[in-house]
């Protein structure tokens, strides 16, 4: 049963300046160096997805897609806060390694986290196929997200001010699986804020703590 993401060549209108990502990588990312690779994740995300694959490491780069966007469209740089305020939590998130907001570097903002060893659950399903899905796994998986889920939706900010985040895109997609068996999730680009009244609030990078 093969559970890898697929990786695939850099699509055409994806394509990165390598020679400047390296030369900004090598200075503000340890554990970064050459010679590296880029491949593509394939797969439905809304913002391109690459895995930067070094002799020693391996990273993943997520950037906004090319075209004209929305102001409020592909927020790379909200999704990164989010996760990185997360990051030391009872919230299960990939570590966030760092946030480029200079577009002169390859053409736009682009953050790095750590790259998952483990597929997606949406790829796990895939391989299953018409094999059912194991009880035992179904529930400790469950109980895992829903568990990271309501830290998230309790979150207090520093003030102790109640602004639980909601993830707003839960899909088996963003949900990796590691080796180690915890489930980590990913993809906030589309979170937002709830008030201690419950009503929905802004986007938590709009939000003052």
């Amino acid at each position: 049963m093969n559970t890898e993401a697929i990786l695939t060549p850099v699509r055409e209108a994806h394509r990165l300046d390598e020679a400047a990502l390296s030369k900004y990588l090598k200075a503000h990312l340890q554990g970064f160096s050459e010679p590296f690779r880029i491949l593509q994740f394939e797969g439905g995300q809304s913002n391109p997805t690459f895995l930067l694959d070094c002799r020693d490491h391996k990273f993943v780069l997520r950037k906004k897609p090319p075209g004209r966007l929305l102001p409020s469209a592909h927020q790379v740089d909200r999704e990164y806060r989010v996760m990185k305020a997360l990051e030391h939590t009872n919230v299960p998130v990939p570590k966030m390694y760092l946030l480029c907001d200079d577009e002169r570097v390859i053409g736009t903002i682009f953050f790095v986290m750590e790259y998952v060893e483990g597929p997606d659950l949406a790829g796990l399903i895939t391989a299953l196929g018409e094999e059912p899905f194991p009880p035992a796994v179904a529930c400790e998986l469950g109980v895992q997200i829903c568990r990271g889920l309501a830290h998230a939706h309790s979150r207090k900010t520093p003030h102790g001010r109640q602004v639980g985040i909601i993830h707003g895109d839960i899909s088996p997609s963003n949900i990796l699986l590691s080796m180690d068996g915890v489930a980590k999730l990913v993809d906030f680009g589309l979170s937002r804020l709830r008030s201690s009244a419950g009503a929905p609030g802004p986007s938590p990078a709009s939000t003052p703590t």
